[in-house]
């Protein structure tokens, strides 16, 4: 038993570690994007993150049918002026 604690220690002193570097990281990653550290939890952070991204994905995707349906109403517009004349 003693080997095992002679052993993990060092592993889990590695990981405290790991883990205050983590917090501190995520803690200024939460500042730049204006929000509170002391209030935001990482949770809430990531889900603010995550729906701006699917939003910002969703909205390219419509205005890029926006486009393509402004284009296709341009080409028949442009149809008909060419069977009047």
């Amino acid at each position: 038993m003693e080997e095992f604690l002679i052993e993990a220690e060092p592993i889990g002193n590695n990981l405290k570690s790991m883990t205050k570097d983590i917090d501190e990281k995520l803690k200024e990653l939460i500042s730049y994007y204006g929000e509170d550290p002391l209030a935001v939890k990482s949770e809430d952070f990531f889900d603010i993150i995550y729906t701006f991204s699917s939003s910002f994905a969703k909205a390219q995707v419509e205005i890029h049918e926006a486009r393509e349906r402004a284009l296709r109403r341009q080409r028949q517009q442009e149809m008909l002026l060419k069977v009047k004349y």
